[in-house]
């Protein structure tokens, strides 16, 4: 069946991650056209409608105006975390497709809410990670799949990132980063994003534990969660716990452990997964940063009980597929933002299901959720819920 015209495209949140990544990607894509443009901030839409060169595009301050005003088949949702859940409802109620940034959401009952909200649209949603297009995922998975590793019993990822100073708060006339040192007294400080994951960096997950699922093709049903003191020792007077590690247990009996801190010292973007099978253990760089932009002094490794090697043996991954179309050049995140971006515009042309539809969605969501629940609890063994149908719940229906 031939394709339809390009998908008609608003933008929601034109921050620098909205404008400098999803709107420079969707405007490179050939299936889509960005037809509008949406942001609280007026001056960021006139920043992106300037950096847009597109006299066409539609610019509104109001959410529920652009769904009503513009000519939009499909939403690209690129808000703080909190946020999400509600414009992704009322996207759906207006019958357009979404798309939204990761995390999905922090809270448990707007998890719900989303999961609901397309059970009962029929629309296409998708959450737009970008790491489990990173090839050693398709690679690990393809080791999984033939059983080269075995059961895979221990899986572990974790996300290091050093957030510089002026990562905490915002300008609220001009969106631009204010310095920790300057917040204080200046007249306009808001909170950035960071601000709504605090006190627990474990709220990020999604990103580290998505590849892992993703090459199970597993889901978590349990989480204990252990954290430091919920004030930073390296940033004085920031309510945040520099470093969360979450013990999980999933359906086909894989441990996971998943660490997360964002407000130390740490080399920028640090990555790193490891899977111990019964047959056969492989692990990414623990030094080298996954997207490309380094080299780094280490190198991703494999061992497999057939080798019969006594040790782990050096081996590559590349940073992006081979078969890289030009428009995802430069796309951000290793090249990996534009297959995110990409994939979920074939799945309205093509009318297929998503690769992180709501479900795949909210497994990656929830455990972080139920991490802090966790921690709040002293560290106790919480279960996570099941989100797809069943003879418990009906799709479009609320569990008990």
């Amino acid at each position: 069946m031939p394709r339809q015209k390009p998908v008609r495209i608003g933008i929601a949140g034109l921050g620098p991650r909205g404008r400098l990544s999803w709107m420079k990607n969707l405007l490179r894509i050939k299936t889509c056209r960005v037809t509008a443009l949406c942001d609280r901030v007026d001056a960021l839409v006139g920043q992106a409608y300037r950096e847009a060169g597109d006299p066409d595009i539609a610019c509104f301050t109001d959410f529920d105006e652009m769904l009503a005003k513009a000519d939009v088949d499909a939403v690209a949702i690129v808000t703080a975390p909190h946020d999400q859940p509600d414009l992704i409802c009322r996207a759906m109620e207006a019958g357009k497709h979404a798309a939204c940034e990761v995390s999905l959401t922090y809270n448990m009952d707007d998890l719900w809410r989303v999961v609901v909200a397309v059970e009962r649209s029929g629309l296409k949603f998708q959450m737009a990670e970008q790491v489990m297009y990173h090839p050693f995922v398709k690679a690990w998975r393809r080791l999984v799949q033939e059983g080269e590793l075995g059961h895979v019993i221990f899986a572990e990822g974790q996300y290091l990132h050093g957030m510089t100073p002026d990562r905490f708060w915002l300008d609220s006339e001009t969106g631009e980063r204010i310095h920790l040192d300057d917040a204080s007294n200046h007249p306009r400080a808001v909170k950035s994003r960071l601000w709504n994951w605090f006190p627990h960096p474990i709220l990020y997950m999604a990103t580290d534990l998505g590849p892992i699922l993703t090459v199970l093709q597993d889901r978590v049903t349990k989480v204990t969660c252990m954290a430091t003191r919920p004030q930073s020792y390296h940033y004085k007077g920031i309510p945040a716990s520099d470093i969360e590690v979450a013990l999980m247990h999933t359906e086909n009996d894989t441990i996971i452990r998943m660490a997360v801190g964002f407000t130390y010292a740490t080399p920028r973007d640090h990555h790193w997964w490891h899977l111990e099978g019964t047959a056969g253990k492989v692990e990414t760089a623990r030094s080298a940063e996954i997207y490309g932009r380094s080299p780094g002094v280490d190198t991703p490794k494999i061992w497999l009980e057939s080798s019969g090697e006594e040790s782990m043996q050096a081996t590559a991954w590349k940073y992006a597929p081979e078969d890289l179309p030009e428009e995802a050049r430069e796309s951000g995140h290793g090249n990996m933002d534009y297959f995110a971006l990409s994939s979920f515009l074939d799945t309205i042309l093509d009318d297929t299901d998503p690769l992180l539809n709501v479900y795949r969605s909210a497994e990656l969501t929830a455990p972080a959720i139920v991490a802090v629940q966790s921690v709040d609890q002293g560290s106790a063994c919480l279960e996570v819920p099941d989100f797809r149908p069943s003879e418990k719940r009906k799709a479009g229906a609320f569990p008990d």
